[in-house]
């Protein structure tokens, strides 16, 4: 799958396991990077389960989360994809994303 950051800062904290560490704490880091890999190598969002993906409204509409540990996500934004009938997005047509947050949204 085509993953792709929000921002540079998004991008940052993905990319340097020293700031993931400063910023997440270490038993975060290790699941962010097996959420990452597992977005990588997927053909499509159906095929990753890590993390209990699922999807959010309110702020992050149309966004799905994985997470991380009781509090922490990795929220993505489906950048590609086919609706059924009542107008929800197929996972198996997903074949890009966006990583939009990784924190927690809970408040």
């Amino acid at each position: 799958m085509d993953v792709f950051f929000k921002n540079m800062s998004i991008k940052r904290l993905c990319n340097d396991e020293k700031h993931m560490v400063k910023k997440l704490g270490r038993a975060v880091v290790r699941k962010l990077k097996r959420t990452l890999a597992d977005l990588n190598a997927a053909q499509s969002l159906q095929e990753v389960k890590t993390g209990h993906p699922h999807w959010l409204r309110g702020k992050f509409d149309g966004c799905v989360a994985f997470s991380l540990d009781r509090a922490m996500r990795v929220v993505v934004y489906p950048l590609d994809g086919q609706s059924d009938q009542s107008g929800k997005i197929l996972w198996s047509t997903v074949t890009s994303v966006r990583i939009d947050f990784v924190g927690d949204y809970h408040g």
